[in-house]
């Protein structure tokens, strides 16, 4: 090959290696636009498809562009066509109100009432990660906040044939922080762990007390709303109720109002 050809060949690589480049930026760009949870739970029926369904609605409600996901779902029922409803997606998108197609929610969608990973050995059509992937990024580009669900308990197997993969597996690849459902009656405790991409599982709390456990989330929120504001500052090195002195009293005031108010929503929640 001569030295023209040489060098077409080169700007043709040059031009594909940078076309795939700006491919892998946009899907990068597609998938961190959306900003997102992932909900999962203690065990099944702890009311994961429920919360999820409460969380959309407020956001709906709100006015934001929202939309549900959930990367495998078993235990579902066959219309007179013979198709699969996916439940959890009907019983969201009936609850919350958003306009997204049922078709967007879910990739892999089972009969057998068990986990995925035998739900698929059943009825074939194995879970793979880059299908959840793919769906994930189309939906995270279509609306401003996604709400994912898991299957099943934060241990649940996805899939077991060829690429072992596991619900936290899922969880990592969609950069996403966790909520974790809990059936207090059930356990007489709720265990509080934080989840975060890279760090993975900070020390658990446990609590039997719903008033701690009140306090303990209270704690958390008023820290970051007091704290995040003066990132950067010479503030950002006294303690926390410090920093709240140095607030103008209309925010002081409105952050006290706003305990208040979670307050009365728990009570409300629990009745």
């Amino acid at each position: 090959m001569n030295e023209k050809g040489y060098e077409k060949q080169g700007q043709v690589l040059n031009g594909k290696n940078n076309t795939e480049k700006s491919q892998k930026i946009d899907q990068e760009k597609s998938r961190k636009s959306a900003k997102g949870v992932f909900i999962t739970g203690t065990g099944t029926d702890m009311g994961k498809t429920y919360v999820a369904g409460l969380i959309l609605k407020k956001l709906h409600q709100s006015g934001i562009s929202s939309a549900y996901y959930k990367a495998a779902m078993s235990g579902n029922e066959r219309r007179d066509d013979g198709s699969l409803i996916p439940g959890d997606a009907v019983m969201v998108k009936e609850m919350s109100g958003i306009p997204q197609p049922l078709e967007e929610m879910c990739p892999y969608i089972y009969e057998n009432a068990v986990s995925p990973h035998l739900a698929s050995q059943m009825e074939g059509n194995p879970v793979a990660m880059e299908q959840v992937k793919k769906g994930f990024e189309t939906v995270c580009a279509g609306y401003s906040y996604v709400t994912m669900e898991g299957s099943g308990g934060i241990l649940c197997p996805i899939c077991c044939e060829g690429n072992e993969l596991w619900l936290e597996d899922i969880i990592i690849a969609c950069g996403l922080g966790c909520v974790v459902v809990a059936d207090a009656g059930r356990f007489g405790f709720v265990r509080l762990q934080w989840f975060s991409e890279g760090e993975g599982f900070d020390s658990a709390m446990a609590f039997s007390d719903s008033g701690e456990l009140f306090e303990e989330l209270w704690r958390i929120w008023y820290e970051h709303e007091v704290l995040t504001p003066v990132l950067g500052t010479p503030l950002a090195e006294l303690d926390y109720d410090e920093i709240f002195q140095t607030l103008s009293k209309d925010r002081q005031e409105e952050i006290t109002e706003k305990k208040k108010y979670f307050f009365a929503r728990c009570k409300d929640a629990f009745r």
